[in-house]
């Protein structure tokens, strides 16, 4: 993940991207299936800095994850979307 600030205000507008890549794994009553994911998120938002070290954020965002199962055949599930995503940071 990469988020870059613009300004140097308490309200400080960000650009966000992120790329995750992993392993999914989901069990029933008869099968195991294991998936290979990947997602990208992408966001445009605010931080309101309370002090030096915590924010407050608020973004709008995209959201793209894919799933995909090749055992005995070719299988992708995507999940697309926009998000509106409400949170706090604290930089160490």
């Amino acid at each position: 993940m990469a988020r870059y600030y613009i300004g140097n205000s308490k309200f400080k507008p960000f650009i966000q991207a992120a790329v995750g890549f992993g392993k999914n794994k989901t069990t029933d009553d008869n099968d195991e299936m294991s998936f290979n994911t990947t997602c990208l998120d992408l966001n445009a938002g605010v931080a309101v800095f309370a002090n030096k070290y915590v924010s407050l954020d608020l973004a709008l965002g995209y959201l793209y994850t894919a799933n995909t199962y090749k055992e005995d055949h070719d299988l992708k599930l995507i999940a697309e979307g926009l998000n509106i995503s409400f949170g706090f940071s604290v930089y160490l």
